[in-house]
């Protein structure tokens, strides 16, 4: 019965692996295009506001100070992203080191009367 055990939770160990894999790749890729996204519209920003100072358009003063809270949006995501791919790393080592518990509380299991055997209490009430 511990033999069965083990191997589903190498399976599922595994499988948590592979997954963290994918996320990383994704996430890297991901923050790449977010960085560059940020740099162009936090430059784009400052540039418009610089012109329309110049020019003395408060409209386009507002363009760019929206260009700029959203180039902070796109940084907020972009280290939201990082930090989830630090606890990919963490979850990694710890499969690695035969430390990982799971990645979620896991939902509490009802096991059929029938199944107990070698005299365990069949019910906590009894």
């Amino acid at each position: 019965m511990s033999r069965e055990i083990d191997l589903i939770l190498n399976k599922e160990r595994l499988r948590d692996f592979a997954r963290f894999i994918q996320m990383n790749v994704r996430l890297n890729f991901f923050n790449s295009y977010l960085s560059y996204l940020f740099h162009v519209l936090n430059i784009g920003g400052s540039f418009v506001i610089t012109y329309a100072t110049t020019v003395n358009d408060k409209d386009m003063k507002w363009v760019g100070i929206g260009l700029n809270s959203f180039s902070q949006l796109i940084s907020l995501i972009e280290k939201l992203n990082s930090a989830t791919l630090k606890q990919n790393q963490k979850d990694m080592l710890a499969i690695k080191n035969g430390t990982y518990i799971g990645d979620g509380p896991s939902p509490e299991v009802e096991i059929p009367d029938d199944t107990l055997q070698d005299g365990a209490s069949k019910s906590k009430t009894e």
